[in-house]
């Protein structure tokens, strides 16, 4: 297994393998910050996301048109099951592909749509409020985590899989030492 850090370059990558988002992204933040006529490869190069010697793999994950085309190891691997363990029956399974933005939405979406809805009514009003049983922020959280710190050299996948009793979220990866 060779180490892969977000500043490696993406094998084969160039600027045409990113989608028009990063431009969008770019434009946005010079605009953000008052910059006026500032190409978009030097905010990305600032940014580490591009090298003048090609793409890295932080500019892949977070920008690529087809991202597992470099690395087919960067998706998320959804498994919903029956039960309490993994010999009962799968209710669904799906591999999440796509940048990181769109694994994290599609991964939320689907946790979401397994979760149960708790409705409030401590406030004794007339109205009554609902949530999600595991709040949307520590969802979020969750598998905003599993994708920072997941080892991008390893072949595994990140895996989300949903029990009837819980949810497990585990990544080829680990904390810096010392943490």
């Amino acid at each position: 297994q060779q180490t892969v850090s977000d500043r490696s370059l993406s094998d084969g990558a160039t600027l045409t393998d990113l989608s028009d988002e990063s431009t969008r992204f770019t434009k946005t933040a010079s605009q953000m910050r008052g910059l006026k006529n500032i190409e978009p490869q030097l905010i990305l190069d600032k940014l580490n996301l591009v090298t003048s010697r090609g793409v890295t793999v932080a500019g892949i994950l977070l920008f690529g048109k087809s991202p597992q085309r470099f690395l087919p190891q960067a998706v998320i691997k959804f498994a919903h099951y029956f039960g309490l363990d993994v010999l009962g029956n799968t209710l669904e399974v799906e591999v999440i592909t796509g940048n990181l933005f769109d694994q994290v939405e599609r991964s939320f979406d689907l946790i979401s749509s397994k979760l149960t809805i708790v409705a409030n009514n401590a406030k004794k009003k007339l109205q009554r409020s609902s949530t999600l049983e595991i709040p949307p922020q520590a969802i979020r959280e969750v598998l905003m985590n599993a994708i920072t710190h997941r080892d991008y050299g390893s072949a595994a996948s990140i895996q989300v899989l949903i029990f009837s009793d819980r949810i497990e979220i585990w990544n080829p990866g680990s904390l810096p030492q010392g943490i």
